[in-house]
């Protein structure tokens, strides 16, 4: 899932020089590194069309600047920020330490540097109350056309 696209770059502690992709959420990209073969985070990817199909802007934009805040079932009390779709900003929320969603940020500059700009750059369509997230995303226009999707993530169509 997107919970890895977040997570900082790895190479492992083997010496191999394996060609990978790893998701940059500043630039929204996919970029090349060289993994170790072994150890790691989970965060590379063979192709970077499996990077995109994990990690793109809308999986982000969907799985982590969408959902609202979740404090989760722990008990830690930690102080966090998440992105609030209604203002367009970043606000304070207290999580627990566990679960709870990927809408979750150590500072105010990192929720807003990860979804402010996506937002900005695709626009979010504001909800109406009987739904929480648009009905159907159409990413691969020419793969998708005529699908209607009633999932509440969108479906990347890997060709």
């Amino acid at each position: 899932g997107s919970g890895i696209c977040g997570l900082p770059i790895e190479i492992g502690r083997c010496r191999g020089i394996l060609p990978r992709f790893h998701f940059d959420a500043s630039t929204g990209t996919c970029e090349y590194f060289e993994f170790g073969g072994c150890g790691g985070n989970g965060k590379n990817f063979k192709t970077e069309a499996e990077c995109l199909a994990n990690c793109s802007s809308a999986v982000v934009l969907f799985d982590v600047c969408l959902p609202p805040a979740d404090k989760g079932p722990c008990k830690r009390n930690t102080i966090r920020y998440h992105f609030e779709r209604s203002s367009g900003g970043c606000k304070q929320f207290i999580y627990g330490g566990c679960r709870g969603n990927g809408n979750r940020f150590r500072s105010e500059a990192e929720c807003l540097a990860t979804c402010k700009s996506l937002v900005d750059l695709l626009g979010v369509i504001e909800p109406s109350p009987d739904l929480q997230f648009p009905r159907h995303v159409n990413i691969n226009s020419a793969s998708s056309e005529g699908k209607q999707d009633d999932t509440q993530r969108p479906t990347l169509n890997q060709s």
